[in-house]
């Protein structure tokens, strides 16, 4: 049994027993004790360098958060699937109401232009912007800027 080594995963190969952890504490990455559970290594972290420590790190935080965007995918579809179980949509039931969502508004098409300056418009609709406020100030009619006047018929 000398030749008992870990395999790089960490587990023993068939003929290796495992070997109790005692009381000293692992110094390489590859072990042959499992944990408390039975079935992972541990990993003794004392003796790798800062760059080891580091690529170590970025690993494992990555792995935090793939973990973390799976559950998330998972839990969605899970209240997703129990929300078209009780007829609804997820979004009739995110903004409290039992609605539908709001959808966005379309901008109206403009009403009235600036005599002067075509490229200032406006629907009719919201504030009145300050070249038309201006121009009813000054006695101008609305209808005026209409961009196509009422027929009098």
């Amino acid at each position: 049994m000398e030749n008992c080594a870990p395999s790089l995963n960490g587990r023993n190969g068939k003929d290796c027993p495992v070997q109790p952890l005692g009381d000293e504490r692992p110094t390489d990455i590859y072990t042959n004790h499992p944990d408390a559970d039975g079935d992972q290594p541990i990993v003794g972290i004392d003796g790798l360098d800062l760059d080891k420590l580091k690529a170590l790190q970025k690993d494992v935080n990555k792995a935090v958060e793939e973990y973390d965007e799976r559950r998330k995918k998972e839990a969605r579809a899970e209240v997703e699937a129990k929300a078209r179980e009780l007829g609804f949509s997820l979004s009739e039931l995110a903004d409290g109401t039992g609605k539908a969502g709001k959808k966005a508004r379309t901008p109206q098409p403009a009403n009235y232009r600036h005599p002067e300056n075509a490229s200032l418009t406006w629907s009719g609709r919201g504030h009145q912007p300050g070249w038309i406020k201006e121009a009813l100030a000054n006695g101008t009619s609305l209808d005026e800027f209409l961009i196509e006047p009422k027929s009098s018929s």
